[in-house]
């Protein structure tokens, strides 16, 4: 079947396949599985951008056989408001529901939950959400207490003094690529994730018995300065290097090894790294 469209409705198609795609796999990380049938169709549409006059905006790789969005698409203005209105209003209402559903817990005790139908269940979460609501609306997060944010560090910081404390030995090299307790992070600078707050790093440069260079990994593509590694295994899929992340860490963040990269994409990796070095200086 061949259907044909406008310049106009190609770039709007163009246009939505990006964000879907931004919208189903750029938040993916290590542990979250993206959607091919979404990223392929983006492809095929990407695939067509030179026959539409809107090559700018789309580039090819010819080494991993895929297309990817330019710096252009990145920025294009009509998408950035679409995705910048988008992220307004799911946070603002991921954030009333979230502490919504905080509050209600905190106001009835479990027995007082059990005995109530489930409209009334329903009625008074809605009337604990709606409070945050109203709260945003008129303070925004002016008012908002820290209690959440210190939750996240107190749970880190007790995983921090048992990795201070273990008596383990890790050893490692220069390729390998391993789990690690990358943290809670300030500003930024890259969080873990999950209960031990890991994620996949490459070690860059072994420094001692017991320090390294790292870069953490991504399978988003959506950020600057960053090197893909392809696909490494099938327990973390289409990888991407975020050398602007490169840190010094001590072996005992390293949980569990992955894999190792092969020599020619690790050359790869370090050609790059100086790049960036070289065109700051």
């Amino acid at each position: 079947m061949k259907i044909n469209i406008t310049k106009k409705q190609y770039w709007d198609l163009m246009r939505g396949m990006y964000m879907a795609d931004w919208m189903a796999n750029a938040i993916c990380e290590a542990d979250i599985k993206q959607d091919e049938g979404i990223k392929e169709a983006r492809d095929f549409i990407f695939s067509l951008a030179r026959e539409f006059g809107y090559e700018n905006f789309v580039e090819y790789d010819d080494e991993y056989k895929k297309y990817y969005a330019t710096s252009e698409m990145d920025d294009e203005s009509s998408i950035r408001e679409l995705i910048e209105r988008y992220d307004e209003y799911a946070t603002w209402n991921e954030l009333s529901k979230w502490l919504g559903e905080r509050d209600f817990f905190a106001k009835y005790t479990s027995k007082e939950i059990e005995i109530m139908n489930d409209e009334d269940r329903f009625t008074k979460r809605m009337e604990c959400e709606i409070l945050w609501e109203k709260e945003f609306e008129e303070y925004g997060i002016e008012r908002i207490s820290l209690d959440i944010i210190d939750d996240f560090f107190k749970k880190w910081h007790k995983i921090k003094d048992s990795l201070i404390n273990s008596s383990s030995k890790v050893f490692f090299h220069e390729r390998e690529i391993w789990w690690c307790s990358i943290g809670r992070n300030i500003g930024f600078e890259q969080n873990g994730k999950g209960d031990e707050f890991t994620r996949p790093v490459i070690i860059i440069k072994r420094l001692s018995l017991d320090t390294c260079l790292i870069i953490p990994l991504t399978t988003s593509n959506k950020r600057k300065n960053i090197f893909s590694l392809g696909i490494l295994t099938g327990e973390i899929g289409e990888s991407f290097a975020m050398v602007e992340q490169i840190r010094l860490i001590d072996a005992k963040r390293l949980g569990k090894k992955i894999t190792v990269l092969d020599k020619e994409r690790f050359d790869k990796l370090i050609s790059f790294i100086k790049g960036i070095i070289s065109s700051d200086t």
